[in-house]
């Protein structure tokens, strides 16, 4: 198998490869490496805007674990588009070092107070408070107490 440096694609190569290029998000779909033996998918933001701190550029990396897990079976089609789709939802903006950046879009200033920690079954997780999200999960587990969306634990901002 070949294996090329994502490094050898630079924002002007990328641009420079169709003129005109309208694209909100670029996201290259590239193999491994592999991190640890429990991860099949991963993803990182490579680019943010400057000045608005949105994801221009990210990478999702399917790792040799994906690849043998779908061939033997151990992962189904479902599950493996679960696990890409939940790394392309990072990839969006949903992780922990970009909460400090997300904005009120009425007031095109920085949230504030709309993350933190929470202690649930013992255990402390992340959590998003952002409206209407917060309100519907409210409303669906008819628990008007919760502070927000409950996020898998990673890394603080």
């Amino acid at each position: 198998m070949i294996e090329i440096p994502l490094a050898l694609f630079t924002l002007e190569k990328v641009f420079s490869i169709q003129e005109g290029v309208n694209a909100d998000l670029v996201i290259f779909i590239t193999n491994g490496p592999d991190h640890s033996e429990s991860e099949w998918v991963w993803s990182r933001i490579c680019f943010l805007a400057p000045v608005i701190n949105r994801p221009l550029f990210g990478r999702l990396a399917l790792t040799s674990q994906f690849f043998e897990g779908v061939a033997n079976g151990t992962l189904t089609n479902d599950t493996a588009m679960s696990i890409i789709l939940h790394e392309i939802i990072h990839i969006l903006g949903f992780t922990a070092k970009l909460f400090p950046y997300y904005i009120n879009p009425r007031t095109e200033m920085a949230l504030q107070g709309h993350y933190g920690k929470t202690t649930l079954a013992g255990i402390e997780n992340m959590y998003l408070n952002v409206e209407p999200l917060t309100s519907m999960l409210r409303e669906y587990f008819n628990c008007p107490m919760l502070q927000g969306a409950i996020l898998e634990n990673q890394d603080s901002p």
